[in-house]
């Protein structure tokens, strides 16, 4: 083989896509109405414990099969004096080729873990999650639902929810985030 055949020859492998990139593709595609997401945020949460400031980050991970959200809020504690609430969790949107939904899967600072499933789009820019599996739950039956809403372009709102078995869902939290960067 001559130096060109050679030149060509790695010109067309290099076109070829990686191992995984039809998958990270496929992926990618079914997560595509969460990209507005991506990027770092800053705002209010308001709700049952507190008032305060939150800071979030979207970012595609482990070749674009998966969102990552990482969120860390500080509360004022509600009727009470004392230290402030310092919360963190970090989450992985993916998609369950089997069950055609989008997931959801957080990570607490206080040890709980959510798995959520996403519920039908009822609008354009509006993603209900409900929770199919929480972790080190602290009331047995506990159910879960986060609520997002993609306001503007650098404008969101997170509804975060909470039910007691045989309960309705009641609002936690609510936090309004604009985009940053």
């Amino acid at each position: 083989m001559n130096i060109t055949h050679g030149i060509t020859l790695m010109g067309l492998v290099a076109l070829l896509p990686a191992p995984g990139a039809k998958e990270a593709t496929r992926a990618a595609q079914n997560l595509e109405p969460l990209a507005a997401l991506e990027g770092n945020w800053r705002g209010t949460v308001s709700g049952r414990f507190g008032d305060g400031e939150s800071e979030r980050s979207y970012e595609w991970v482990l070749g674009g099969h998966y969102l990552q959200v990482r969120n860390e809020s500080v509360l004022r504690p509600r009727g009470r004096p004392g230290p402030l609430d310092h919360h963190e969790d970090w989450g992985f949107f993916s998609f369950d080729q089997e069950s055609g939904r989008m997931m959801l899967r957080e990570f607490h600072n206080e040890g709980i873990i959510h798995r959520y499933r996403a519920e039908d789009a009822a609008e354009d820019g509006v993603f209900v999650f409900v929770s199919e599996q929480v972790e080190n739950n602290l009331m047995e039956g506990m159910r879960a639902r986060m609520t997002l809403r993609i306001l503007a372009d650098k404008e969101i709102e997170e509804v975060f929810e909470l039910a007691r078995p045989g309960a309705d869902f009641e609002v936690c939290v609510t936090s309004r985030l604009k985009r940053i960067d």
